[in-house]
């Protein structure tokens, strides 16, 4: 056994051997355990131990030699008692052990002689500090065992079980105990008669216990078949590496396959090393300086590839018992690469100054004198008189008859107006614009299309008959061994480092293929391209530096004409008169007028009251305004009519850029000239102050807003990490650069750096940077750094594929009464032929990389508001030249007509006053006729009104529509273009395609448009009250879309309730809203009134689309109402009391029904004599849609 202290191994390994043959066992499952039990007291030569105890004890103490010898071999270590039995140590021993004894009595009993035997050995022991024996360890009978598990060798015959997760068990089992060992055994095909104890063989190593098996197996005899799948290793490591290489694949041969079938040759040295330092800071400075001094520890990190060997199952193809199966394989690739940098820099600057001097004076005087009067006077008598009577025989009869009217009517009137107004308008306009645009586009666009194609056909087939084949595809492992070992230490001086600002754009982009490589967050690596673009534009500005545009002021515009107003008074004159212009310096230059110096040439100042204009004649130089002084009005003649008056002059200056005013007439100036030579010095009007300097943008303004913050984003990480990044520059730093700096710092008094240290920058510790001493001195101390080994796989892009036959054999057994002869008849099917496989066209795609439209100005200058112009009196005397403003109050006509009827005799009295009556009755029923007629005709104008607004909107709509859907050649090029490729893949059809280059032609800003045939469509809208009837009734509608209203109608009637018009498809969404009010009029519930607003018609869109003609049904809401009434007019009382709907509530009624169904009319007073149940039904005064069609 092993003792369990002593047991540091991590592994089990056993090779399994054919004992005939000498060749590997592959896939034998091996079972097993660990076993932990007492140690077995090691032989310590009892005999020749006991013969030199009794030598030593007898002649002394001969009663109690056997006991003395006995004692010593239970208490002392047999291994001390084996080493020192022929010693000086086990003589003195037994020696002292005697003299201890002598003062005990010859006839002492046994017993107490062992105990004192006992206790005294016991003290010599503790006095010479010999070691003593071990009590056993009390365990179960056999041990205690921990089960390993159960591998199945590999193709070399390896199994390999993992000790290592023991050992955290082993420091519990040790500790108090003692004597405990370890022992191993294994089982063979897992069988009780096959245990071997694999430390009898005593091949134990420092990291593994080793055991060979050579085990006699019939090559007949079948192996379990849950060992196909047992693995080989639990826990494979560099130890199971260098105890059977060939289990990894490694070098001379790569091993793979089933059985290693397959061989390859692997390269067998490190393919990558690499070099790590470690600085090892000390406490002292280096002698007579204040720098730190330090090791530099170098170590080499070594990948040296063992072999390759399979992963993971990728892929499996099962096939059945004679199946075949036919693959293709197209691999189609396509990438598109587009890029396009567009930079846009639009500066804009408007400076607009109006300045507007309007002045209206305006008096105005009326009086109107109205006098009115206006009577009638009226008059009649009539008399009759009869008599008859008889006189015997005859009879007399008599009458008379006199009648006698009379009549005056009068009417008159009188009018007067007087009206006086005094006007005077003065306006002046001065405007001053200055607009500057300046526009910088660049525009950079790279593509890159590429298309790539691999068509592969394959074909699988089954030829076995009884068993699957299943083909397995797996990834292949390459496995590497990394070595790290120590290699030098080197001593060194911890110097300061370069300083770096990480937030400078110029240093990162120099040292770009330092930093790139080694970023931390690559998704930035795209800053530093950001960063070139910013440098661009750096370098630009620095070669054409932005300029601060000046606007040019108002004081440089320049005139070469003036257009001068004058108004003369009542002085009319033919006096020769001049204007002359004086210049700042003094320079007096006279305007002429026609070729002629004299202004009044054509005697357009002999007038009174005159308002004129006289443009002077072209100077041969331009003049500008800031250069002009004054002006003079100079009269140079004196003629008989000497004097002259100018009560408005006005100078305008004419120019190039336009018209300015640049002399302005002063509210009440007048110029009266009499004398000859007398003048008046009109000012100039200074021009606007100058605009102010347009700065040009700062250099963050000009940068793309991308590019500025990801160059942004890249300096914060930078900063944020600033450790790791100067140590890449401190690192990356060329030896002469710190060459240089070394040579101008000293190392000590007259001594400079460069005389100790070495420019090559080793590693960073801290602040410092570790560079080499060029006097190393003595190797410095150290303790032996050990070499570390480990075993890592790495997957690779290779597949490699192996065939595998069911073990199941699916055929049945041979019968000669069966037919089974396949290869006579073979299979009748197989799988298809594929059609040979096309490649795919290569499709480029048409990518829209096109410059941006620059946007529209903003800054436009706006034109002065249109002033009103006077009119006060306008009105008045529109009003004043009215003709029969005053009314006939005389009645002529009637009075005369009743007189001549009067006299006439055709009337009696009482027709006369009903005739009286009826003039009466026609004067109130014309006034009525008027008031209906102009409020007819207001409806009809505010009708109009309302149906012009409604046209203006729409044509505003489709015009500022038609506007938005404009587009650019380009933009319908390229709207033409993706239609055609969405046609060619089958997303649209090709009339789609058609149609949509189609609308981009007709679309496109320049083209002629095409004016589209408008669709109409017929609405008929169905009003149904109670009783599925038609509503008789006179009815207002108007039909809206949102806030716009399609069409309207005002009242009107309706005798068969169907509202019938025409509406033109604008080509919107058919939802729509209709408001209607309105009365009944014959039917049930006359009077009753409807106020429906905002009734949504959803018309379906297919409908909309397909139909021409399209049918709204709408159904009047109705409600009940339960009373308890003993008649119709008390129920319809109790309605209107319950049901708050204002005046005309009770025309709501449609019905009133009682008890039994009888029905009562609404105010019927008739009494049932008792109250009843009564149910009244009534309008609620809106409608709902029923049906659309």
């Amino acid at each position: 056994m092993l003792r369990l202290k002593d047991f540091s191994q991590e592994r089990l390994a056993l090779f399994l051997i054919d004992r005939e043959g000498g060749k590997p066992l592959r896939k034998v499952p091996v079972y097993a355990e660990l076993v932990l039990g007492a140690m077995p007291h090691r032989d310590a030569n009892p005999a020749r131990v006991r013969s030199r105890v009794l030598d030593e004890i007898r002649p002394g103490f001969p009663e109690a030699a056997e006991q003395i010898a006995g004692a010593i071999e239970r208490s002392a270590d047999p291994d001390w008692i084996r080493d020192n039995a022929n010693s000086d140590s086990m003589e003195q021993l037994v020696k002292q052990l005697l003299e201890t004894l002598d003062q005990l009595e010859r006839n002492t009993p046994a017993k107490e002689r062992e105990e004192a035997i006992e206790k005294a050995l016991d003290m010599l022991l503790r006095r010479y500090e010999i070691p003593r024996a071990q009590k056993p360890v009390e365990m179960e009978p056999g041990g205690r065992v921990v089960p390993l598990g159960v591998l199945a060798s590999d193709h070399t015959g390896f199994v390999s079980f993992d000790l290592g997760r023991v050992q955290p068990w082993k420091t519990a089992l040790v500790e108090g105990r003692e004597g405990i060992g370890v022992d191993f055994r294994v089982y063979p095909l897992l069988l009780d008669e096959m245990r071997v104890d694999v430390l009898k063989q005593r091949r134990v190593a420092p990291d593994a216990v080793v055991g060979k098996l050579e085990l006699t197996m019939s090559h007949d005899a079948p192996l379990p078949g849950f060992a196909l799948n047992l693995p080989a290793l639990q826990n494979p490591g560099l130890i199971d590496w260098r105890l059977s290489p060939g289990s990894f694949a490694a070098v001379p041969q790569m091993l793979i396959g089933a059985d290693g079938c397959e061989a390859l040759t692997p390269a067998n040295f490190a393919t990558s090393q690499f070099h790590m330092r470690q600085v090892v800071r000390l406490s002292e400075k280096v002698d007579g300086t204040q720098f730190p001094q330090c090791y530099v520890n170098e170590y080499v990190v070594s990948l040296i590839p063992i072999g390759h060997s399979l992963g993971q199952v990728l892929y499996s193809l099962p096939l059945a018992p004679g199946e075949s199966v036919r693959l293709a394989v197209i691999d189609w690739r396509r990438q598109d690469t587009g890029q396009r940098e567009e930079k846009t820099v639009v500066t804009e600057a408007l400076v607009h100054e109006q300045t507007r001097d309007r002045t209206i004076t305006e008096t105005v005087t009326a009086a109107l004198s109205e006098w009115q009067r206006g009577g009638s006077v009226m008059g009649g008598t009539a008399a009759g008189a009869g008599a008859s009577g008889e006189m015997g025989p005859f009879s007399v009869v008599g009458g008379g008859m006199l009648s006698v009217g009379g009549g005056y009517a009068t009417s008159s009137g009188n009018r007067d107006l007087a009206a006086d107004t005094i006007q005077k308008v003065t306006d002046a306009i001065h405007q001053a614009s200055t607009s500057v645009r300046e526009i910088q586009s660049t525009v950079v666009v790279q593509t890159d299309q590429q298309e790539r194609q691999n068509i592969m056909t394959r074909a699988f087939a089954n030829h076995n008959r009884g068993h699957t084949l299943t083909v397995l595809y797996y990834e292949v492992l390459r496995h590497f061994r990394v070595v790290t070992e120590f290699t030098r230490r080197t001593r060194g001086v911890l110097l300061a480092g370069m300083s770096w600002n990480l937030g400078d754009d110029l240093q990162l982009l120099n040292w770009r293929f330092v930093l790139q490589p080694a970023l931390l967050d690559m998704t930035l690596a795209p800053a530093f391209d950001a960063l070139l673009r910013i440098d661009k534009v750096r370098k630009e500005r620095k070669r054409n530096p932005p300029k601060v545009v000046k606007p040019p002021g108002e004081g440089a515009t320049e005139f070469n004409a003036f257009s001068i107003r004058f108004k003369v008074g009542a002085n009319p004159t033919t006096n020769a008169l001049e204007m002359r212009m004086v210049l700042k310096n003094g320079v007096v230059i006279p305007l002429k007028y026609g070729g002629s110096l004299n202004w009044n040439r054509s005697e357009q100042f002999n007038a009174e009251d005159s308002d004129f204009v006289i443009v002077s004649d072209p100077l041969s130089t331009s003049y500008k305004w800031s250069e002009i002084g004054s002006f003079l009005f100079v009269k140079t003649s004196d003629a008989y009519d000497d004097s002259v008056l100018v009560y408005h002059l006005e100078i305008e200056g004419i120019g190039p850029t336009g018209r300015r005013i640049v002399h302005q007439h002063q509210m009440g100036a007048t110029y009266y000239l009499n004398d000859k030579g007398e003048s008046h010095t009109l000012p100039v009007t200074p021009p606007p102050p100058d605009p102010p300097e347009i700065q040009p943008p700062g250099f963050e303004q000009s940068l793309a807003p991308d590019d500025y913050a990801l160059g942004e984003r890249l300096k914060e990480h930078m900063q944020a990490n600033a450790a790791y990044y100067t140590r890449l520059l401190d690192l990356a730093q060329h030896p002469n650069a710190y060459a240089k700096s070394f040579e101008t710092t000293m190392w000590s008094a007259g001594t400079p750096l460069i005389d100790k240290v070495a420019p090559t920058p080793l590693e960073i510790m801290g602040s410092g940077v570790a560079f080499p001493l060029l006097d190393q001195g003595e190797e410095p101390p150290m303790d032996a750094l050990p070499t570390v080994e480990r075993l890592i796989s790495l997957p690779t892009r290779g597949v490699f594929a192996e065939a595998k036959l069911g073990h199941c054999n699916v055929a049945e057994e041979i019968d000669e009464t069966r037919f089974w002869r396949w290869d006579e008849h073979p299979l009748p099917f197989f799988a298809s032929d594929i059609s040979p496989v096309q490649p795919i066209t290569p499709k480029p795609q048409v990518m829209d990389l096109g410059a941006t439209p620059l946007p529209t100005p903003v800054a436009t200058i706006q034109a002065a508001p249109v002033a009103p112009d006077p009119s006060a009196m306008a009105a008045a005397l529109k009003l004043m030249s009215t003709p029969d403003i005053f009314r006939d109050m005389s009645m002529k006509q009637e009075v005369s007509k009743l007189m001549e009827d009067l006299i006439q005799g055709a009337v009696d009295m009482a027709g006369a006053a009903n005739r009286a009556k009826e003039i009466k009755s026609k004067l109130d029923a014309d006034l009525d006729k008027q008031e209906r007629d102009q409020a007819a005709a207001l409806a009809e104008t505010e009708a109009g009104v309302r149906r012009a607004q409604i046209e203006a909107e729409r044509d505003k709509a489709i015009a500022e529509r038609e506007k938005q859907q404009q587009v650019t050649p380009a933009e319908a090029q390229h709207a033409t273009k993706v239609a055609e490729a969405q046609a060619r893949k089958g997303n649209i059809s090709e009339e789609t395609a058609k149609t949509v280059a189609e609308n981009q032609v007709r679309n496109m800003k320049g083209s002629q448009k095409v004016t589209p045939k408008v669709r109409t469509r017929e609405f008929e809208i169905r009003l149904f009250g109670y009783g599925g009837k038609a509503i008789v009734g006179q009815f207002a509608w108007e039909l809206r879309r949102g806030k716009r209203t399609i069409t309207f109608r005002p009242k009107e009637r309706y005798d068969n309730g169907r509202i019938e018009f025409t509406v033109m498809d604008d080509g919107l969404v058919p939802n729509l809203a209709l408001q209607i009010e309105g009365e009944v009029l014959a039917g049930y519930a006359v009077g009753a009134t409807f106020n429906q607003e905002n009734l949504d018609i959803d018309i379906p869109e297919k409908l909309w689309k397909d139909s021409d003609y399209i049918r709204v049904t709408l159904q009047a809401t109705t409600a009940t109402f339960k009373t308890k009434a003993s008649s119709g007019s008390e129920a319809t009382k109790n309605f209107t009391d319950e049901v708050k709907g204002g005046v005309g509530v009770e025309a709501k009624i449609i019905s009133i029904t009682g008890e039994g169904g009888v029905k009562w009319e609404k105010g019927d007073k008739t009494s049932a004599g008792r109250e009843m149940e009564m149910e009244v039904l009534y309008y609620l005064g809106g409608f709902t849609v029923t049906k659309i069609s």
